[in-house]
């Protein structure tokens, strides 16, 4: 199957919860360029790529461990 196709999208919830930041506080970081802006999914709906969100992730200036963790909340997040 094309890898694209197999790309997960994520909400503001899912965000915040991956984050571990509030919604309003993604919005902020996202107006501010710190945070990848959300794609349209739908009309009315916006949403991240995995891929946007590891990326972001992987660019933070974080410990090791810190790192191993986050990236665990996100598998985790994505198989429920």
């Amino acid at each position: 199957m094309n890898q694209d196709i197999e790309q997960q999208f994520f909400s503001y919830n899912d965000v915040a919860n991956i984050v571990g930041r509030t919604n309003q506080t993604i919005s902020r970081w996202v107006k501010q360029g710190l945070f990848p802006r959300p794609r349209q999914v739908s009309p009315h709906v916006m949403g991240w790529l995995r891929d946007d969100i590891e990326k972001w992730m992987e660019e933070l200036p974080m410990k090791p461990k810190a790192q191993i963790s986050i990236t665990n909340m996100l598998k985790e997040s994505a198989n429920q």
